[in-house]
């Protein structure tokens, strides 16, 4: 009933980590239909990090398999030291799901391309039909899928069979659709409402975008806002990395020697590959013309597959300049690893709250009021166990935060929860502690 009634997103992630919520249940009160669970949710959370640990390897795999194992390995340590993925990967949110999917249906359409038999087929097209089951945005799988097919056909050294790629990718279309609707039926039976509710949620209910704390000013956020932000998130020396490796892509066919051509059937150039890395990355940026944007770059974070593809060919481009030995080249890596760790290390465990030094870092950005932190309640674990810890029993705490949510239960404790959204603080009482979040 929920989902066709307020139908926010399809219920791949709901299933898998429901399943893992009966590990999570600390209590069923009698009458209650909702159970209790415990605080920390960590069976499900675990959930997260299982998908993000297997979008970690998926990167590798796939570098692995069109270029080499060096740069395989550098972009998996490269994906699973970004901070900001590092910080979604522990949270029981979409993010870490559709992350994997997204990735690996982009990875099994590139198999297809290279071997298109019926069982590429029908994986890529199941691949497709999850990913867009754990989160609408993932349509986006779909331009990347029909750019890939267009690079491919483009780039080949010989003849291809243009139309019969082409009608196995309109199949893996079909499967996709119908893995969607035997997983979840109820859009496809109620289209009419379904159409309507999102309608006027998601284009009328968004005319403008949403306001946030942008440079230090209280805005409707500019279109530009995910680019800035993906700037701003990475380590500096990550997007420089980055910006080599997409300026090698750009002069491919000049200097090849860092590629791998092997395993890619003796006829196709790589040059394709290296092309859908870019395309991969730039077409979730189309959500920059949504209004829905906000929350930094949790609504692009498929991106960061392909980037840390491209910033580990931009490290492998410039290590192979100075020794074509890979030793050596593990050992240049070195100082980039520890640099990666010792940021790790200093924003711990607030990896959404990292910013690098372009705004000059996080504490410049917590005294300018530069932009959000805390926007998912970062802290309140900590407040509510100095509280715990240090108030008297029967203590009147007053929580004016945002999200409510977040806030671990206190044992002894009085505890008025003030609405942010509504403002209402009652002088009458005598508050011992007031609890407000930095994002509130």
């Amino acid at each position: 009933i929920f989902w066709a009634q307020k139908t926010d997103h399809p219920p791949l992630n709901r299933y898998l980590y429901g399943l893992a919520s009966y590990f999570d249940v600390q209590s069923k009160p009698h009458g209650q239909e909702t159970p209790v669970f415990k605080y920390d949710i960590t069976a499900t959370r675990l959930v997260s990090v299982v998908f993000s640990s297997l979008s970690i390897a998926l990167v590798t795999i796939i570098c692995i398999e069109f270029l080499s194992v060096f740069i395989g390995l550098i972009a998996g340590i490269i994906l699973a030291m970004l901070p900001f993925f590092l910080g979604l990967s522990q949270l029981a949110t979409l993010e870490s799901i559709l992350f994997f999917f997204f990735t690996l249906s982009v990875y099994l359409y590139l198999r297809l391309l290279k071997n298109p038999s019926k069982k590429n087929v029908v994986f890529a097209g199941v691949a497709l039909g999850l990913s867009v089951l754990s989160k609408y945005t993932n349509i986006l799988d779909v331009p990347v899928i029909l750019a890939a097919y267009w690079l491919f056909v483009v780039h080949a050294k010989q003849v291809i069979n243009k139309i019969s790629l082409l009608k196995k990718t309109i199949y893996v279309f079909i499967i996709g659709f119908l893995t969607f609707f035997v997983l979840w039926p109820m859009p496809w039976l109620n289209l009419p409402y379904v159409i309507s509710y999102n309608f006027n949620w998601r284009i009328l209910g968004t005319q403008q975008s949403d306001i946030e704390v942008f440079f230090g000013r209280l805005i409707h956020l500019p279109v530009f806002y995910y680019f800035v932000f993906f700037l701003i998130t990475a380590p500096l020396i990550i997007i420089f990395l980055f910006f080599a490796g997409a300026k090698y892509i750009s002069d491919y066919g000049k200097k090849t020697e860092t590629i791998k051509k092997a395993k890619l059937n003796g006829f196709i150039s790589p040059k394709w590959f290296l092309y859908i890395l870019i395309v991969w990355f730039c077409i979730p940026f189309i959500q920059s013309f949504y209004n829905f944007r906000h929350h930094g770059i949790r609504f692009i974070i498929e991106i960061y597959a392909p980037f840390s593809i491209i910033a580990a060919i931009g490290f492998d481009y410039l290590a192979s300049k100075l020794t074509k030995k890979l030793i050596l080249k593990f050992a240049l890596f070195l100082p980039i690893l520890l640099y990666l760790l010792i940021t790790l290390i200093k924003i711990t465990p607030y990896y959404l709250d990292y910013y690098n030094g372009v705004v000059g870092g996080t504490k410049t950005v917590y005294e300018k009021g530069l932009f959000e932190l805390g926007w998912w309640g970062q802290g309140m674990k900590e407040a509510g166990n100095y509280l715990q810890k240090n108030a008297k029993p029967e203590s009147t705490i007053g929580i004016f935060i945002s999200p409510l949510h977040v806030f671990p239960p206190l044992k002894n404790q009085k505890l008025i929860f003030i609405d942010p959204n509504k403002g209402v603080y009652n002088p009458k009482v005598n508050y011992d502690y007031i609890v407000v979040n930095y994002y509130h």
